[in-house]
């Protein structure tokens, strides 16, 4: 929420949910107020994949700078179980 409030200043909406977040939540309110937000460089998560079942992949997101896109990348771990079954996907 904090790039978006850098990125769109004026975006009325962005500016009342984190009025409304701050109102219910002081641990919210004082994160905001100190600038308390780090970018998360990689994520883990669990997908199911309908064939594969289970995989656990390290997600990163890419800001395109100067828009709004984003490039999302999911990948597993060498020699790992998830990066075994992604291998077994027809190409």
């Amino acid at each position: 929420m904090r790039a978006a409030g850098a990125r769109y200043p004026a975006e009325r909406v962005l500016g009342e949910l984190v009025n409304e977040y701050a109102a219910h939540s002081p641990q919210f309110a004082a994160s905001w107020r100190e600038h308390d937000v780090r970018p998360v460089a990689t994520l883990r998560k669990r997908l199911r994949h309908p064939e594969l079942g289970e995989l656990d992949l390290d997600c990163q997101t890419l800001l395109v700078p100067g828009t709004d896109l984003r490039l999302v990348l999911y990948t597993a771990q060498p020699g790992g179980p998830s990066a075994a079954a992604l291998a077994r996907l027809p190409t």
